[in-house]
């Protein structure tokens, strides 16, 4: 193995812990509300294909309905998108 290939391998390591660190962190901060709301809100912003820009506030009452939400929107979506926890 090259040695560029060995810091191609531990560059993509480190964005995968990046990334989950970023979805546990979030994961965290969405059952802390839970346990102290028994709910949590989500900004979602969204751009489709034609530049039509959307904002909503959506709340859930389980990550599980949230997962889901937000799993179904990645494979319909036509363009970018975000969820953003509420505070």
């Amino acid at each position: 193995m090259g040695n560029d290939t060995k810091q191609l391998e531990i560059k993509k390591t480190k964005t995968e812990i990046m990334i989950s660190r970023h979805y546990i962190e979030r994961e965290n901060a969405i059952l802390k509300q839970l346990l102290e709301n028994g709910f949590f809100e989500m900004d979602y912003s969204s751009t489709d294909c034609d530049g039509v820009y959307v904002e909503k506030v959506y709340k859930y009452t389980s990550l599980e309905e949230f997962e889901t939400h937000e799993k179904d929107t990645a494979e319909w979506a036509d363009g970018a998108f975000n969820f953003t926890l509420k505070k």
